[in-house]
């Protein structure tokens, strides 16, 4: 089973640090498909990775939020919401993975729940935000 997210063009909002955070973000997420689908890794390593992921996460949102709250962007509590729901469903997997480290189902679960979010999340919101911040810096 492969399980992959992958950075294009077509994903870029324009604005080069939250696409040079996406890519590190996409990284990670690799990495942790990765590490839940080799034979040889354990649980802990598993879990390790996930909760560096949500930490990353967390970095990564508060420093878009600050980009937001810099621009005054509108729909900043309407992004940081979604932000909010992400770091709960990262949450939800690290407690699923204390509960069960069945890792090949959690590397389906992650690609399921947080690929999907992420490339929905990234194609609506944060283009929209980048396309605001780079009106708003012409």
């Amino acid at each position: 089973m492969e399980l992959n997210l992958y950075w294009t063009r077509e994903l870029s909002v324009g604005v080069d640090q939250i696409d040079a955070q996406h890519r590190e973000l996409f990284d990670h997420v690799n990495q942790l498909l990765s590490a839940c689908l080799a034979d040889k890794g354990s649980a802990a390593q598993s879990e390790q990775m996930l909760t560096f992921l949500h930490n990353y996460a967390n970095e990564h949102f508060r420093a878009e939020e600050a980009l937001m709250e810099e621009h005054h962007y509108q729909a900043l509590e309407m992004h940081r919401r979604q932000h909010l729901g992400f770091c709960r469903r990262l949450q939800q997997l690290e407690r699923r993975l204390l509960d069960n480290p069945a890792k090949q189902e959690l590397a389906a679960e992650i690609n399921e729940m947080v690929i999907d979010w992420l490339y929905e999340h990234i194609c609506m919101e944060d283009r929209a935000l980048g396309n605001f911040i780079r009106q708003a810096s012409a």
